[in-house]
C-alpha cells in the first residue's frame, strides 16, 4: 500500500530518478508541471559571452537548467574547458554537469541558496574581478547587486526563460481534486505562485497541504497562504526524499 500521495511539479524530464526512487519507497506519484523551460538561441551575445569565458573570474551557475545549457554551449565551442576560472553552484544537482566536463564546483559552504553562496570566502572581495552569472530570465537580482556592491564586473547571461505551463480543467480536477496530493514538492516561489493560479481555477482547497520548499524565502511564502512547508537541508533527490519521509508520518498527513 502507497504511504502518501506526492505531487511532483517540475518539469518531467526532471523527475525521473527522483520518481523511480520515491516509488520504489511505496509513495504514489503524480507530476504537474507547473513552469515551462525554454532554451534561448544561442547567438548573439550568448554566443560571444561563451567564446570569451576565459575573460571571467567567477563563474555562477544559479539552476540545473542553466548548468545543463551552459555545459553544453561549453562542449560547442570550447575542446576544453579554460584553466584560473572559479566555478559556483547552488547545489550538488546544479553542480554535475559542469562536474562531468572537468570544472571544480564550489558550493554555498551551507545551505543553498543566492544568501548563503554570497558567504563564500572567494565571494567577499571582488574588486576589478569580472562575474559572469549563468540563469533563466527575469528572477531574483540578490547575487548580482551583491556581487556588485563588492566591486565586481557583474554579468548575467540568460539562457532559458520560463513560462508558466498551462494545465485544461478536467487535469487539474484529476490530480487537485479527486487524488487529493498529501505533500506537494516545489522548487521556487514561482512555481508555488503557479499553483496557487491553478488550484484557484478549480477552487481546489490546500489549507493546510504540506509542501516541500527550497529556502525559507520560500517557506514564509507558504505559511503566508495557510500551507505547511519543509525546507530541504540540500538541493538533491536525498534531501527530497528526506523531506517528503518527515512531511508523511501518519499525524502529519490528512485524508
Amino acid at each position: 500500500m502507497a504511504k502518501a500521495r506526492i505531487l511532483l511539479t517540475r518539469p518531467e524530464s526532471s523527475n525521473p530518478t527522483l520518481r523511480q526512487r520515491l516509488e520504489t519507497a511505496k509513495f504514489a506519484i503524480r507530476e504537474l508541471p507547473l513552469l515551462r523551460i525554454e532554451a534561448l538561441d544561442d547567438a548573439g551575445d550568448i554566443r560571444t559571452t561563451i567564446l570569451n569565458i576565459d575573460h571571467y573570474s567567477h563563474i555562477i551557475s544559479t539552476s540545473r537548467h542553466a548548468s545543463k545549457l551552459l555545459a553544453c554551449l561549453l562542449d560547442q565551442y570550447w575542446p576544453q574547458l579554460p584553466a584560473g576560472l572559479n566555478w559556483y553552484a547552488m547545489g550538488p544537482g546544479s553542480a554535475a554537469a559542469l562536474e562531468d566536463l572537468g570544472a571544480t564546483v564550489k558550493l554555498p559552504p551551507t545551505g543553498h541558496a543566492s544568501e548563503t553562496l554570497l558567504t563564500h570566502p572567494e565571494l567577499q572581495q571582488l574588486a576589478g574581478q569580472k562575474v559572469l552569472i549563468a540563469k533563466g530570465f527575469g528572477g531574483r537580482t540578490l547575487l548580482e547587486e551583491q556581487l556588485r556592491d563588492r566591486g565586481g564586473f557583474v554579468q548575467q547571461l540568460n539562457l532559458y526563460k520560463r513560462s508558466p505551463a498551462c494545465h485544461d480543467q478536467a487535469t487539474l480536477k484529476t490530480v487537485l481534486s479527486a487524488w487529493q496530493p498529501h505533500i506537494l514538492v516545489v522548487f521556487s516561489g514561482e512555481s508555488l505562485q503557479q499553483f496557487w493560479s491553478l488550484a484557484e481555477k478549480i477552487g481546489y482547497a490546500w489549507n493546510n497541504l504540506t509542501v516541500v520548499v527550497p529556502s525559507n524565502r520560500v517557506a514564509s511564502l507558504a505559511r503566508s497562504k495557510g500551507m505547511a512547508p519543509i525546507v530541504l537541508t540540500a538541493m538533491s533527490d536525498d534531501a527530497v526524499i528526506e523531506a517528503i519521509e518527515m512531511g508523511s508520518q501518519p499525524n502529519n498527513l490528512s485524508s
